[in-house]
This record gives structure tokens, sequence and C-alpha cells, in this order.
């Protein structure tokens, strides 16, 4: 948990006592205070409960943006591995062509002195 969110936390808390203090000591007004009391009690459960629900919404996303970082890590280096593998491809293939070429014409080249 963040240390803003614990602040918050205990902020929202401490509003919550503070209220319901003050209806404790305005018992006397009869029903109403009585009613306050409750009404209070309910934002307080209320609140408490958005506050969990916020952190594990917040979790889940935070697994989200983990799973979609390590797919995009390990589609990268599987990229760079075929990046490397198609470089050694194509110095192998350039590697054949050059040797093609270069015994194609000692062919031809011989074959000439031979006719000549």
């Amino acid at each position: 948990m963040s240390s803003a969110t614990a602040m918050n936390g205990a902020a929202t808390e401490a509003a919550f006592d503070a209220i319901t203090r003050a209806f404790d000591t305005a018992g006397s007004f009869g029903s109403f205070g009585s009613s306050m009391a409750s009404a209070t009690e309910k934002a307080r459960e209320a609140g408490s409960s958005w506050i969990e629900q916020s952190k594990a919404m917040t979790l889940l996303a935070l697994d989200a943006f983990d799973s979609s970082i390590n797919a995009y890590v390990e589609f990268t280096r599987g990229l760079a591995a075929a990046a490397r593998m198609a470089d050694r491809a194509m110095g192998a293939a350039e590697d054949n062509a050059n040797l093609v070429s270069e015994m194609a014409a000692a062919y031809s080249s011989a074959a000439r002195d031979l006719i000549k």
C-alpha cells in the first residue's frame, strides 16, 4: 500500500471518528442523534468497502500491467533471437553465393582455356 493510500485511509477513518464522537455527544437530540449515528456507521462501512474494493482493483490492474510487460519482454527477446538466427542464415547464404560464384568463374575460365 502506498503512503498516499495509507494517509487517505487514515484521514477517512479520522473523519468518521470525529463525526461519530460529535453525534455521540449530541445524543440528547433523541431519535435524530441515533439516526445520524446509524447513518455515520453505514457511511463508515461504505467507505471501508470502497477502499478495499479500490485496493483490489488496483492490484488487478498492476497484475495486468506486469503480465503485459512480461509478454512484451519475452516477445522482444524472441525477436532478437530470431534476428540473430536470420543474420547467421544470411551470412551462410552469402558465403554459399560467393563460393558458387567463384566455382562457376573457375569452371567457365577453365572451359574457355580448353577451347582456345
